[in-house]
């Protein structure tokens, strides 16, 4: 089973938001509503940062602005979703990877933050490869690693990103609806709670 992060395991929106936000101000960028920030959290801050800037050294100024001040932030404020973690214990018998557009290094702090380096076999962000999602690289990747066939192989997120990963690397896929995007894309499988993501992931296994 392969895990988005941010969305799926875990809301990252008050960390993600909260350095957006000081990043916009001390860019003098317009600083964002919440609804129009959470838009890119599953593709990653880099199209909002390139979005916002007139040219390439602005922008690259601004990716070492939102850099600082979100790695200074620690993610702290980072929290797994109710029953979340739960669930996880539930699958330990389970091979497990997270797969997310997050920069591998911000996913490595908040992974060793939240005590997960032992529930996943790998954590992979969105520049652990040459393309992120909704490229199939990633997933392709873990399935020749881990000798897997696409249909042993499920990806769960909160995005069209996810979905369409996994349609491009032929898995089978669920979307999960208490994150932060919307699906437009068919998906394998479909749940509005952890309770229901519990239920459908453990019927799977068993």
């Amino acid at each position: 089973m392969v895990f988005d992060f941010d969305g799926t395991l875990a809301d990252s929106s008050v960390d993600i938001l909260e350095s957006v936000a000081k990043t916009c101000e001390e860019m003098s960028f317009k600083i964002p509503s919440k609804e129009e920030a959470q838009k890119y959290i599953g593709v990653g801050i880099k199209p909002f940062l390139r979005d916002n800037s007139a040219d390439d050294k602005i922008y690259q100024k601004s990716l070492e602005v939102f850099d600082r001040i979100y790695t200074k932030s620690g993610q702290r404020q980072t929290k797994l979703y109710p029953g979340m973690r739960e669930l996880i214990f539930e699958l330990k018998s389970v091979d497990k990877a997270i797969l997310s557009n997050k920069r591998e290094k911000y996913l490595t702090q908040v992974v060793d933050f939240l005590d997960l380096n032992k529930d996943f076999l790998r954590a992979y962000g969105g520049d652990s490869f040459e393309a992120p999602k909704p490229n199939p690289m990633g997933l392709n990747s873990l399935m020749q690693e881990f000798k897997l066939e696409p249909k042993q192989v499920l990806m769960i997120g909160d995005t069209d990103t996810d979905l369409k990963a996994a349609q491009a690397a032929n898995c089978q896929s669920c979307f999960v609806d208490f994150g932060y995007g919307k699906s437009t894309v068919d998906s394998d499988y479909a749940v509005k709670s952890v309770n229901e993501l519990s239920k459908l992931l453990i019927g799977l296994c068993t």
